[in-house]
């Protein structure tokens, strides 16, 4: 039977050895396609309103769901936080600079309820926030799957949108440093993009 169980305030992968951590999915659930892959697999589901992050672990010998959120607040350029967080909040690629966090000044954070929203700066530096919330960052190579509205996910009756999807997915693989001494963020290694309705977690 699946546990699921939200992390502690300390980053989960934050000092794990991945090769260890693969290695006892790979024992536990008896698939070896967790060793071989070679990094974590993230389930990502970037709403407009918070993100939500869910993936496999072993606890008391069991396999269990871990989860760990953030609101989607984000505000283009340096903010002050109103309140100090232990956790970085300046993300930034060559296009665009973000701070992120759940004290900006209302006036300061930036709409997330739009259409082009999963391709936006925007959605790349929340991603990056959660996933240095919980611990993979600093290089780390990862991989990760989000969803899409329905909407947007099909294109009438053609089928798959996959030329948006493949926006979405160089959007999100674009590279993000963290702070103002630009440290590496998360290495976004694969993005596997479904509809909602199936990419709600694993």
């Amino acid at each position: 039977m699946l546990q699921i169980q939200s992390t502690q305030e300390v980053g989960f992968f934050s000092g794990l050895d991945i090769h260890q951590y693969l290695a006892s999915l790979a024992e536990v659930s008896g698939q070896s396609l967790f060793m071989e892959i070679g990094f974590p697999l993230i389930a990502i589901d970037d709403g407009y309103a918070g993100i939500k992050a869910s993936w496999l672990a072993v606890e008391d010998g069991k396999l269990t769901l871990m989860n760990d959120s953030i609101v989607s607040m984000a505000g283009r350029g340096r903010c002050l936080n109103s309140i100090g967080s232990g956790v970085p909040s300046l993300y930034c690629s060559d296009d665009a600079e973000y701070t992120v966090s759940a004290y900006l000044d209302a006036s300061k954070v930036e709409d997330t309820r739009h259409d082009d929203y999963g391709v936006r700066p925007i959605n790349r530096m929340l991603v990056h926030a959660l996933l240095n919330k919980i611990g993979i960052t600093n290089g780390q190579k990862v991989g990760i799957v989000t969803g899409l509205p329905l909407e947007q996910f099909l294109k009438g009756s053609d089928g798959i949108n996959q030329v948006y999807i493949d926006r979405k997915t160089a959007n999100i693989k674009h590279p993000v440093n963290i702070g103002i001494r630009g440290e590496p963020s998360a290495d976004i290694v694969f993005h596997g993009c479904f509809a909602e309705a199936m990419g709600g977690g694993f």
